[in-house]
């Protein structure tokens, strides 16, 4: 029987979102000298949130919220949820507002239904790039590095 499949299937070396965001979160945590990290949590659905899953991300195959946390801080600052199907674009996102305001998403990416629509990994790096630094992740991360001082 002859094969009607492709001979090759050629592997794309882009890491994928979450990987993605878990290495820039392990970079965080170099450059605060271990106080704060990110991380791209899996999104599990239970009763106690049942208004989040109202929002198109949650019927993605791969759901994720990315958090930036304080090590020594029982503390998480959701910066986005987002959510793809297995063929990860276009994927959905939805930012905090004060974030989304603050780098102004609604002239630059495409918006349906108060969520970001990221059509490529190109869009997806320019998007992170531009919430890493805004202005309000800064000062959320100098707010737990503060905090965890504190602490200590």
């Amino acid at each position: 029987m002859t094969s009607l499949w492709p001979s090759d299937f050629e592997e794309d070396t882009t890491p994928a979102p979450k990987d993605f965001l878990q290495e820039q979160g392990q970079e965080l945590f170099k450059i605060t000298k271990g106080k704060v990290y990110a991380d791209a949590i899996v999104f599990v659905k239970s009763n106690s949130n049942l208004l989040s899953l109202a929002s198109p991300i949650y019927t993605k195959s791969f759901s994720y919220d990315y958090c930036i946390i304080g090590k020594l801080l029982d503390y998480k600052f959701k910066v986005f949820s987002f959510g793809h199907s297995i063929l990860i674009y276009p994927m959905i996102i939805k930012l905090d507002e004060g974030i989304f305001n603050e780098i102004n998403a609604g002239e630059i990416y495409t918006v349906e239904n108060n969520h970001l629509i990221i059509e490529s990994n190109d869009i997806f790096n320019d998007f992170v790039s531009k919430v890493f630094n805004s202005d309000k992740v800064k000062n959320v991360v100098q707010s737990i590095i503060k905090l965890s001082k504190v602490r200590t």
